[in-house]
């Protein structure tokens, strides 16, 4: 609030990672939240680690149950096909884990029919147009012969749901960390909106995403099903198989329990 009074926003500039991490307890619990996202706006204070959903990032990419762009909170409209590739690109990085991915890999799943010669420079201006359409030259990150979402630029879901999955996988390890696997589950049955990309037609690069972040809902959810078991609270552990069920119909061994 000082800061805010005397609009000084220039207090952490010799101090970015200081600043960055009380920016982000700030609004983790709350405080000053308009004003510290403001802050971090004008002077791009990248995220540090673990930083609070709330964190202002430029871009915010949802992939679960669909395929939404959001820049500085506002969804992009797609049109045209021109915008195919450039999509198909941010899309595949998704599926690929979003982070250093190898030029190759991209050229052969995205290009499978450009001349050896002319791929490379193909994959440039498809580069170029995906920053384009997000409208920050910075949300990718080329080096070294890999693309990636900066992640100090880009929040992907994706992202978001792995650290849920592993975070509840930790705790389940840690039985004195109980009372927190009820919210951890809840947050990811909140964050899987459905399968990778929704309802778009499978493609070979991805149906190993979309099997990968299923197969991890279910695992997630049965193990704190069996944790609530264990604990005597079969109700809990029933609402949790239900929804495992909701995604594979065919899973014997929790109709069962």
């Amino acid at each position: 609030a000082w800061i805010r009074g005397r609009r000084f926003y220039d207090t952490f500039d010799g101090y970015p990672a200081f600043g960055a991490r009380l920016c982000a307890i700030a609004l983790a619990h709350g405080i000053e939240t308009e004003f510290v996202r403001s802050l971090i706006e004008v002077r791009d204070i990248a995220p540090p680690p673990g930083a609070p959903e709330s964190w202002p990032w430029p871009i915010r990419i949802e992939a679960l149950g669909g395929f939404t762009v959001f820049r500085r909170g506002e969804p992009l409209a797609f049109e045209g096909k021109a915008q195919k590739k450039p999509i198909e690109l941010l899309q595949m990085l998704a599926a690929l884990a979003g982070r250093r991915v190898a030029n190759e890999t991209l050229r052969t799943l995205l290009l499978p029919d450009a001349d050896p010669d002319a791929a490379p420079g193909a994959l440039d201006v498809l580069v170029s147009r995906a920053r384009k359409l997000l409208g920050d030259p910075r949300a990718l990150h080329v080096e070294e012969g890999r693309i990636g979402f900066d992640a100090a630029r880009v929040w992907l879901d994706v992202w978001a749901f792995d650290r849920d999955v592993e975070a509840l996988q930790k705790v389940l390890r840690a039985p004195d960390e109980a009372s927190d696997v009820d919210a951890l589950a809840k947050r990811i049955v909140a964050r899987y909106r459905g399968p990778f990309l929704g309802n778009a037609e499978p493609t070979r690069w991805s149906l190993p995403a979309r099997d990968r972040l299923q197969n991890r809902l279910r695992r997630s959810l049965a193990d704190a099903g069996r944790h609530h078991e264990g604990r005597g609270d079969p109700a809990r552990a029933a609402v949790l198989y239900e929804r495992v069920l909701e995604e594979d119909s065919l899973a014997e061994e929790l109709y069962r329990q």
